[in-house]
């Protein structure tokens, strides 16, 4: 979303950057983005400038936050030109970072995938329980058999101690 805005963001094109943001929106899980420019003003946002969070509330990047209890949160990630010059490796010099054009910040809400992994260790619960019942139920069915097995040939063994020879 970012690179697919770097043009927008140069020639200031608010629908098209609009476009983009109601796009990102039908993607699971998030819930807002906005673009704004390298002063923090708001090019084009779905939600209204004074919902956007305060940058310490900002996580850097699209790792999830450490502390699993955040549901939903906000993640920052900057928009730079595109760079295809070429670089030599043994030149020595060092060429400067581009400007920067913008960010990107972007809403996620981590409920969605919360409710996929509830969903998949309840079931991993129920197979495992499942099999569980198999293994005790294969279990009895092959001690009863044993037991049967060792009754009957005891059964014979003191028919032959008592002197009967027609078992």
């Amino acid at each position: 979303l970012a690179s697919a805005a770097e043009f927008d963001i140069f020639s200031g094109n608010a629908d098209s950057l609009k476009r983009l943001l109601d796009s990102a929106l039908t993607e699971p899980g998030v819930i807002g983005a906005a673009f704004l420019d390298p002063a923090g003003k708001v090019l084009a946002s779905t939600l209204p400038a004074s919902e956007l969070p305060p940058p310490e509330e900002v996580f850097v990047g699209f790792q999830p936050p450490r502390d699993t209890r955040l549901i939903v949160h906000w993640h920052v990630q900057p928009i730079l030109p595109a760079s295809n010059g070429e670089t030599d490796l043994f030149s020595g010099t060092i060429e400067p970072p581009p400007p920067l054009l913008g960010q990107l910040l972007i809403q996620v809400s981590m409920a969605s995938m919360h409710e996929e992994v509830r969903k998949h260790a309840l079931n991993a619960a129920f197979i495992s329980a499942l099999i569980l019942l198999f293994g005790v139920l294969l279990a009895l069915l092959l001690s009863r058999g044993l037991i049967r097995a060792r009754t009957d040939i005891r059964r014979v063994v003191e028919g032959i101690g008592r002197g009967r020879l027609d078992l």
